[in-house]
């Protein structure tokens, strides 16, 4: 599982997962951020991010989404 900030210093997070996946690296993907703009929604459902975590969050969130349950 790859969880990534929306915001990272070089690059977006989305632009992270999209480099991984290019390297063949295929696994979910989370990104957290405290974006909650209808573009960035679009941004991970175009880029098929696989889970958005808005900030803040409680640690059962994050928790709740590596355990594969999506409440």
């Amino acid at each position: 599982m790859c969880i990534r900030d929306s915001h990272l210093p070089d690059l977006t997070g989305i632009e992270f997962i999209k480099a991984c996946r290019d390297m063949g690296v295929k696994t979910e993907s989370v990104i957290m951020t405290a974006d909650i703009s209808n573009e960035l929604r679009d941004l991970c459902e175009i880029n098929k991010i696989d889970h958005l975590i808005t900030k803040p969050f409680k640690l059962k969130q994050l928790i709740d989404v590596i355990n594969g349950r999506f409440s």
